[in-house]
């Protein structure tokens, strides 16, 4: 009999449809179907469509509105396929403004590089080879001091100021001893030419680098 006087107490009508419905609190005025929550859900659910992904082209129907993908890790690459896309666009526009030809280290020829090849330093893999092997030379000749003289002498020849095809000359002439004197003050850093014009003089008696 309580239970049963409660119900028509606390039954309302709805403002909307005019049912009869047990409200859940005090202010409620709208029905379930009625209340504007659910209108809202409604109208969600209409608005939801089929799409088809653009990462693995699969049609999916969409859990939320606004959904372009059928899944998080299909978001995630396709914002890496994005990223990438801009990263080959600015290095084309950077390599356009670069300079493109160069000059081989090795044997002095000029080249042009390629957009694969931007740090390309040696115009065929016979003179990158041959470079390598004379880094791994230079290591334990002249007792490691080589690429010291080089930077002391700016790489340039110390008579002509050339930097083309350096050598790394014993001053007292020891470099064809078996012990020769490997002290940074007893090497100097000349050029292919100067080098053999320096031994030749050395044959004759006269010494241009006392002079220097």
């Amino acid at each position: 009999m309580l239970y049963s006087i409660l119900e028509v107490i606390y039954v309302k009508s709805c403002k909307v449809c005019g049912c009869e419905f047990i409200p859940k609190n005090y202010n409620q005025v709208y029905c379930t179907t009625c209340s504007p929550d659910s209108k809202r859900s409604m109208q969600r659910e209409t608005k939801l469509q089929i799409l088809k992904c653009p990462t693995c082209n699969q049609e999916f129907t969409q859990n939320r509105p606004f959904q372009k993908f059928c899944s998080d890790e299909c978001a995630t690459i396709f914002g890496h396929q994005k990223q990438s896309k801009k990263r080959s666009e600015t290095r084309k526009q950077n390599f356009q403004t670069e300079d493109r030809i160069r000059i081989c280290p090795v044997c002095g020829s000029e080249f042009e590089i390629k957009q694969r090849a931007r740090h390309q330093m040696y115009c065929s893999n016979k003179c990158k080879c041959k470079a390598n092997r004379i880094i791994e030379l230079d290591k334990s000749r002249f007792g490691g001091n080589k690429k010291a003289v080089l930077i002391r002498d700016n790489f340039k020849c110390v008579l002509c100021g050339s930097s083309y095809r350096l050598a790394v000359h014993h001053i007292d002439c020891s470099g064809t001893l078996e012990n020769p004197n490997h002290n940074i003050e007893n090497l100097v850093c000349l050029c292919g030419s100067c080098h053999l014009m320096v031994h030749m003089q050395l044959k004759k008696g006269n010494d241009i680098l006392l002079n220097l």
